[in-house]
Order: structure tokens, then C-alpha cells, then sequence
């Protein structure tokens, strides 16, 4: 219930603002509240989440600055992961032998890129980080950073796309590459996101992707097998394999029902919906986040994680439909649905299920290190991994 806790705390700022009790002062102090929580409880993880065994070793065996720079010139560093995160290991590694310190600062850098956009971009900021902590925080932030540096890269990449610096955009990409390769693949949604499409445009491929999913037409995987083929680059081959052997079909149930309202809701409001100046790039970005649910069906685990990129979209697009009406019932029922949809998708984490026994319950670094509690960090994550793989 640790995790249910700090939800109840957001959603206590995420009310008071959501009916403007909150002022000017009072505000910046809740929003730097939730940073400090958002930011120590993911750095003072101890042995919690399921990453973690693996970013332990390899910051325990970090090589030399100098060896690092040196495989840089052949791409050797590829092999396991990417230059920025390599580096950045071994620049830490060299003042100390305690990974904690690692996910201490990268919690800090990731948090600090995460607060700046939702000040930058959502009206509705405490929503926006109610959003997030239940359907991406524990994904990324208490597990995959290197791709939680990527993503809060990219999120803070889409002022470029407003101003049309593709430039900007494009440099900003390639530094996020450096911590998740996957990264690259961004490049070209520059042009996407940007467009102004017409409905009918994007309800063909909904349509398309629903008539993929449902009828459940293979193609991704002979795809994917094939790319692997022809790319010389062992990093991405290997990720392109991984993912296609790493996990079954997804089955359909509340969230892909839920996924098609919210876009026929964004159609059918479109009008109201676009007197703010940013919401069909976001709505882009949750078409092309139904693209990869839909069109690659067959791999939950591929489709998942990429899609994140694009879902981190919802923290801003979510705090939109309240702006489209002003009667009082209305917007409650908005505000409804938008903790609801975090509840449910934080569920596993929140409620201590079985699916979420890598993460529950929570141990704090400093806590278990001054009263010499014993960690069973090791354990439960065997038990998630057989779980996973049921």
C-alpha cells in the first residue's frame, strides 16, 4: 500500500488544483513536494523493481573512462548497452563502488527533464504527474532508466517540434540514442507529429489496426526477423530478436476498449479540443501509441515498450478533455475517468498482486542499510520472473 499512498498524496494536490484552491505559492510548493518524492523513491530504491540485477553488475564492472572513449570509435560499446549509459557508469564507478549513487542521480535527472515538461506543457501539472506515476513511473523509473532518460529526452525534444527546429530535434534524438538505441527510431516522427491529419485519415487507421488485432493477422514477427537480416548493427539485431522472442500475444480487455473511446473522443471533440495550441501533436502521438497496441498485436512486450514514447503523450492529452467542458458534473466525471484509468494501470504495483512482487513491497536504501534489514529483493524477483513467463 506504500505505493497507493504517495497516488493518494498526488491526487490530494490533483483535486485542490482541479477546483483552483491552490495558489500561486502553494502550488510551486506541492510541485516541488511531488519532485522530491517523485525522485527519492525511485534513487533510494533498494533491490526493488526487475532491472536492477542487471544495471548492478554492469556498473560493478564498468571499464575505464578510457576504454569506454576507446570502444566508442569502433561501436564496440554496443555490445550491451549504449555509449551514454556506459559512460556514465564509468565516470561514477570512478569515485565510487556503490551503484545506489547511480540510480540516485539518474532518479534526479530523469525527474528534473520530467517536472520541466509537465510545467512547460499541461495546464493541469499535478494531474498530469497523477498520470504518469500510474502507468509509467514504475516501468521506467523504478526499472528501465536507461529508456526513462530516453523518454524524458523526448518529451522534452517536442518544444522543438512546435518551433519547427528540426535541428534541435534531431541533435536532442541522437543524445537519447546514447541511452536507449530505440531512441532513433524518433527521428522521422518529427515530420509525423507535427501534421495536422485529417479525420478520416486517422480513423482509416485505427480502422486498419482494429481489423489487425481482432482478426489477429501475423506480420510483425517475419518482419522484424527480416529487418534483423539486413541490419549489420549487433545491438539492434540482438534487441530486435530479444523482443520478438520475448513474449506472447496481448490479450484484450479493459485498455482496448478504453484506447478506442479515448480516440473517438478526441474526433468527435476535436473542434473544442484544439483551442489548445499543441493538442494535435499529442493526438498524433496517441494515434501513432494505438499503432504499435494494434498493428503489432503479437508482441506485448515489443509493442509495450515502445509505445511508451508515444503514451507519455497522455500526462498532457488526458488534461485536455477537461478543458472542453464547464459544466461542474462534467468535469468531475473527466476527472473521474482520468484517476480511474491511473488506478487501474498502477493496480498491480498499488495493491500489492502478484504480477507486482518485484516492487512490494518497497525497500528503501537507506532504511535497510542503517537497521541491517535483510533484503528480499533476490527472491522476489525470481518469483516475478516465473510469474512473467507463465
Amino acid at each position: 500500500m506504500f505505493y497507493f499512498i504517495i497516488f493518494c498524496i498526488i491526487l490530494f494536490f490533483a483535486s485542490l488544483d482541479y477546483d483552483k484552491r491552490l495558489n500561486n505559492q502553494s502550488r510551486d510548493l506541492s510541485f516541488f513536494i511531488l519532485f522530491l518524492i517523485f525522485w527519492l523513491v525511485a534513487g533510494l530504491r533498494y533491490e526493488t523493481g526487475v532491472d536492477w540485477p542487471g544495471y548492478t553488475k554492469f556498473f560493478v564492472d564498468s571499464e575505464s573512462i578510457g576504454k569506454v572513449l576507446k570502444n566508442a570509435v569502433t561501436f564496440h560499446f554496443y555490445d550491451q548497452y549504449e555509449f551514454g549509459y556506459t559512460l556514465l557508469n564509468s565516470v561514477l564507478r570512478t569515485f565510487t563502488d556503490n551503484v545506489q549513487w547511480l540510480f540516485l542521480i539518474i532518479a534526479f535527472s530523469t525527474n528534473l527533464m520530467l517536472f520541466n515538461s509537465v510545467k512547460r506543457y499541461s495546464d493541469h501539472i499535478f494531474i498530469s504527474l497523477l498520470i504518469y506515476f500510474g502507468t509509467i513511473y514504475f516501468i521506467l523509473d523504478m526499472s528501465g532508466i536507461r529508456q526513462c532518460i530516453a523518454l524524458n529526452i523526448f518529451l522534452l525534444s517536442i518544444k522543438y517540434i512546435t518551433g519547427r527546429h528540426f535541428l534541435k530535434y534531431f541533435v536532442t534524438i541522437l543524445i537519447a540514442s546514447m541511452f536507449h538505441i530505440t531512441s532513433l527510431l524518433l527521428i522521422p516522427i518529427y515530420f509525423i507529429l507535427k501534421i495536422k491529419f485529417n479525420n478520416w485519415v486517422l480513423l482509416s487507421v485505427i480502422i486498419a489496426g482494429l481489423f489487425i488485432s481482432v482478426f489477429k493477422i501475423t506480420w510483425i514477427i517475419p518482419f522484424l526477423k527480416g529487418i534483423s537480416e539486413l541490419i549489420q548493427i549487433e545491438a539492434i539485431t540482438n534487441r530486435i530478436y530479444a523482443y520478438s522472442n520475448l513474449s506472447g500475444p496481448r490479450i484484450f480487455g479493459f485498455g482496448f476498449l478504453f484506447n478506442f473511446l479515448v480516440f473517438i473522443f478526441c474526433i468527435i471533440e476535436r473542434k473544442k479540443l484544439e483551442q489548445n495550441k499543441m493538442f494535435n501533436i499529442f493526438l498524433n502521438m496517441y494515434v501513432i501509441s494505438l499503432f504499435f497496441y494494434y498493428f503489432t498485436w503479437e508482441l506485448n512486450e515489443f509493442s509495450s515498450r515502445f509505445r511508451l514514447y508515444f503514451t507519455v503523450g497522455n500526462i498532457v492529452l488526458f488534461t485536455y478533455f477537461l478543458d472542453v467542458y464547464k459544466n461542474k458534473l462534467n468535469r468531475f466525471l473527466v476527472f473521474f475517468m482520468i484517476v480511474s484509468f491511473s488506478v487501474f494501470f498502477g493496480r498491480i504495483y498499488f495493491f500489492e498482486m502478484q504480477q507486482g512482487i518485484a516492487y512490494n513491497p518497497y525497500q528503501n536504501y537507506l532504511i535497510y542499510k542503517v537497521f541491517g534489514l535483510k533484503s528480499t529483493g533476490q527472491e522476489r524477483l525470481e518469483k516475478f520472473i516465473i510469474i512473467f513467463n507463465k
